[in-house]
This record gives C-alpha cells, structure tokens and sequence, in this order.
C-alpha cells in the first residue's frame, strides 16, 4: 500500500471468495474488519489507483456443477454490498479512499447471466470493472473466451445503464496467447533430460 501510494503505482488486490460458500455471516464480518482497518489507515495512505478483484477465476475455485457461477455471484454481492457501505460511510472511510469494484466475467454469456442474476440492482450498478482472464489454465491452452466477452460486456452495460448506473469497463487479468500448455512443457523438459542422459518417463 505505502510503496504504490509513495510510486504513484497502481494497486489490484484479489479478495478470497471461494472459501466464503455457505459462510456469508463470516464474509461480511470479514469484509467489515478489512476495509475498518484499511479505511482506518492502518496499511497507509492510500495508492492512486486501487482496484478491489473479487475472487480469481471462480471456476478454478468453486466446486463444479451448473450452480458454480451463481455461488460465485452469490458470493460477489456480499462483497459489492458490504465495500460499497464502508467506501460511502464517513465514520468508516477515514482515508477518503475511492477504488474501483470489480467482478469476475462468466466465460460464456450464459455463464455470466447466472452471475448477474445474483447481484441486486444496488449492487450491481456499483461494479466498476468487469475482469477477464485470456491464457492458458489448462492442458488445452489458451481458451475461446475472449470470443465471447464482447457480447458479456454489453450485457453489462445494458444493465447497469437501464438501472441508472456506467458502463463497467474491462479488467484484463491475464493474456498470454503464445504460452505453452502443460503438455507443451513436460514434453520439452523431458526430451532435454533425455538429451542430458536422464532417464525421466
């Protein structure tokens, strides 16, 4: 916090999520204490630019099953709800902190619907950024999601504008097009030990 805010550095802290499902009474306990502290001026002054990320590839994270982007979602509008009362609170936010919300994309316009289907109106027009992720997060490589994140975000901004709110902008959280796939490199370390006089299978 004290080294963005003395560089003029912009700051993105990834908020923990999938250990909340089913813990909502805890989240909000949790997210009150945090943002006290943080808004108390604890951790300093705050950067230029701060950005909250509301989890981290939620689909990675949750259990799986067709309710994983709606326990996300579930999940997200704690979390808007609770650091949009302590941002708007003077008795809370000490430090004048203004930092961007953002919340996690679906990877089809489908999967992104149940997301939203979850955030309030309220909340929802208080989502500042909307994060995609573009590389390789498994064996296959890098993903067809980026096909479809154009169509996601105008359906965000429908939405938020039909409520009164911004459009959301993007968040690009990962891009690595040219990035090897896990196959890719266990088969090239194994052909150099090999080379070495390994015996690696």
């Amino acid at each position: 916090f004290v080294i963005a805010h003395d560089t003029g550095a912009a700051l993105a802290v990834v908020l923990p999520t999938a250990r909340y499902l089913g813990q909502d009474a805890a989240l909000r306990a949790d997210i009150q204490n945090f943002m006290g502290d943080l808004l108390g001026g604890v951790y300093g002054p705050p950067p230029p630019h701060l950005t909250f990320l509301i989890g981290s590839e939620f689909y990675m994270a949750f259990p799986g099953g067709p309710d994983e982007p709606s326990h996300y979602g579930h999940v997200a509008n704690i979390y808007v709800e609770e650091l949009t009362a302590a941002l708007n609170d003077p008795s809370v936010n000490l430090i004048g902190a203004d930092p961007e919300i953002a919340v996690q994309a679906g990877r089809s316009l489908a999967e992104d619907a149940l997301i939203r289907a979850e955030l309030t109106d309220d909340a929802l027009v208080e989502v500042d950024q909307i994060i995609h992720h573009r590389f390789a997060f498994n064996a296959t490589g890098v993903d067809r999601t980026a096909d479809e994140i154009s169509q996601v975000m105008d359906a965000w901004s429908a939405q938020s504008t039909a409520l009164g709110g911004d459009a959301p902008e993007l968040f690009l959280n990962g891009y690595g097009v040219g990035s090897y796939t896990r196959v890719d490199a266990m088969m090239e370390y194994l052909a150099d030990d090999a080379a070495a006089g390994g015996s690696l299978t």
